[in-house]
């Protein structure tokens, strides 16, 4: 019996060895096989011509957001719900190209809405928030003023507080005039740099010449600039930047058509699109294409139709 179940057992032994390597031999065949066919399988799903998949794979509610987004950027207000939809559809429709996003934020660039809302920006900047409304009360109070000199028979006064009221009217102009194209972006911020409301919040020369290299140029004036520029403010003859000139309108010309002044306004571009500064290959290209074309609503329609913007990264 002993003899017996010590044969059983060898024999079993010998069996279960055989049946692992048998079981070994056939996974590792099923194994290759199986990633023969994977391979095999992968290579058939690439067929030539085929079609990515829709929108590259963005989700329509990224873009719902995109078209939000551009519409409260340029416009200061959401668009309506026949806007947004209409919008959505038309990206989708153009599968996101970047030509169909330009013509996109061209045309709610064009709207009304958007020069109020470019005007509140600027005079976020300039003027300490004033609005169109709060200016447009300063030059009334100015008119009363200058009508109180003349009625007073002072009409040297009155011609200096009219010229006042006139500066401030071109202030309330520049919203029309540049959507018009009547007058540049450099026009535009001279003229709100060119008025009472802007020396009374930068009272004396020097603190007019420094703040208009900060909200201009986004940096300080240098010593030299700063003495140049307060001497040309003051009707002295003074160089600044290269150029001549001896008035306070002199100074606005220069600083407002200085490459500097281009820049400053792609840094704020940026700032206000992306919430970051541009790195120095984006501001130098955005800048010299600005100084170019001179088209500033270009240098916005360039950030705004990035992926990084609409947030498809």
């Amino acid at each position: 019996m002993n003899d017996f179940v010590q044969f059983y057992m060898v024999s079993l032994t010998e069996i279960l060895k055989k049946a692992h390597f048998i079981i070994l031999f056939v996974a590792f065949a099923a194994g290759f096989s199986c990633s023969k066919d994977e391979i095999i399988t992968h290579e058939q799903l690439i067929v030539p011509g085929n079609q990515k998949p829709p929108y590259n794979g963005i989700p329509s509610i990224l873009v719902e957001n995109y078209v939000t987004k551009i519409y409260i950027d340029l416009i200061g207000q959401k668009p309506t719900p026949e806007e947004k939809d209409t919008g959505v559809k038309y990206l989708l429709d153009n599968k996101l190209s970047d030509e169909a996003r330009e013509k996109l934020i061209s045309d709610v660039i064009a709207v009304q809405a958007y020069h109020d809302r470019l005007f509140q920006i600027s005079t976020d900047l300039m003027l300490n928030g004033m609005g169109y409304d709060e200016i447009d009360d300063v030059r009334t109070e100015y008119e009363a003023v200058k009508d109180f000199y003349l009625q007073a028979g002072d009409t040297f006064f009155a011609r200096f507080i009219e010229n006042e009221v006139l500066k401030l009217q071109l202030v309330l102009d520049a919203p029309m005039d540049y959507q018009n194209k009547d007058i540049s972006l450099n026009e535009y911020y001279s003229r709100l740099s060119f008025n009472l409301i802007y020396d009374e919040i930068n009272m004396g020369s020097e603190n007019f010449v420094i703040s208009c290299f900060e909200n201009l140029f986004k940096r300080k004036p240098t010593a030299s600039e700063d003495s140049s520029g307060v001497s040309m403010v003051d009707g002295i003859s003074s160089t600044i930047l290269r150029k001549e000139g001896r008035t306070k309108l002199d100074f606005l010309n220069i600083v407002t058509q200085d490459p500097e002044f281009y820049q400053g306004r792609v840094l704020d571009a940026y700032s206000t699109l992306l919430l970051r500064p541009p790195n120095s290959e984006e501001l130098g290209n955005a800048t010299e294409k600005f100084i170019t074309s001179g088209d500033y609503n270009q240098v916005q329609i360039d950030i705004v139709k990035t992926d990084e913007y609409a947030g498809f990264l």
